[in-house]
C-alpha cells in the first residue's frame, strides 16, 4: 500500500526571539523496514512571529538524506512510500534518532517525540496527509468534505489544503444524506471559508480586506 506523510522537527515561540533558544542540527536519513520510499521532499516553513504559519516550501531530493538546521522555527520532510502492513521507518537525525511503524501512523495519524529539554517545546511530529489532529471525528449522522471533495482547483493556504471557487463561479455536488426516521427533520449546512486574493505561493496574505 502507499502512504503518504509528512515529519515536521523544530520548536517555535511566537512573539519571542531570545538570544539563548538553541539551535538544533537535523542532518540525517530516513530508512524504511519492509517497504520502499518512492519520493522525499525537504519542508522549510518561513519563520515567523505570529499565527498562522504559512506553508512549507517542497524542495524534491533525490534521495532520503539531508542538511537541515531551526532555531525558531520549524522544517521537515514529506515522504511516499509503497510499505507492507509490518513496515518500519527509522528516522537518524544529528539531533535524534526514533522509529515508528506503518501501523501507528494509521491508527493515529499523528505521533509526537518530545527532543531536548523538557519545556523547550521542540518536538519531532509525524503526521499522516489527510489526518487533522485538531479536529475531533464526526458524530453519527455528520458528513464531512474536504477540499479535494468537491472538484475545484486545490492548493495549500497557510499550511491548510483548500479548495478555490473564483469570482463569480458556483459550486455544485452531490449529497448522500442519512435516511430520515423522523416527521420532520433538520439540516444544518457548515461552511467554513474565506476571502483571499490570487494564489501566490510562499507569499500567501493572511488577510485579504478587499471583497
Amino acid at each position: 500500500m502507499q502512504i503518504d506523510f509528512r515529519i515536521d522537527w523544530g520548536y517555535q515561540y511566537l512573539y519571542s526571539r531570545r538570544h539563548y533558544h538553541p539551535i538544533y542540527v537535523w542532518d540525517g536519513e530516513l530508512t524504511c523496514q519492509n517497504g520502499q520510499i518512492q519520493k522525499c521532499r525537504q519542508l522549510d516553513y518561513p519563520v515567523i512571529w505570529y499565527g498562522p504559519g504559512h506553508c512549507a516550501k517542497e524542495t524534491p531530493l533525490p534521495e532520503p538524506r539531508w542538511q537541515s538546521r531551526t532555531r525558531r522555527g520549524l522544517a521537515g520532510l514529506r515522504v511516499i512510500a509503497d510499505v507492507e502492513d509490518n513496515a518500519v521507518f527509522n528516522l537518524q537525525t544529528a539531533s535524534c534518532s526514533l522509529s515508528f511503524t506503518v501501523a501507528e501512523l494509521l491508527e493515529n495519524g499523528r505521533l509526537v517525540y518530545p527532543v531536548g529539554p523538557k519545556y523547550l517545546g521542540c518536538n519531532v511530529i509525524v503526521t499522516r496527509t489527510g489526518h487533522f489532529w485538531f479536529r475531533q471525528k464526526p458524530h453519527p449522522g455528520e458528513v464531512v468534505w474536504e477540499a479535494d471533495d468537491l472538484g475545484l482547483p486545490c492548493h495549500d493556504w497557510a499550511r491548510m489544503r483548500t479548495a478555490w471557487l473564483g469570482p463569480g463561479e458556483t459550486l455544485e455536488w452531490d449529497v448522500e444524506l442519512p435516511a430520515n426516521k423522523g416527521v420532520w427533520v433538520e439540516r444544518l449546512l457548515h461552511i467554513i471559508a474565506m476571502a483571499a486574493p490570487e494564489y501566490t505561493p510562499g507569499a500567501e496574505k493572511q488577510v485579504h480586506d478587499h471583497f
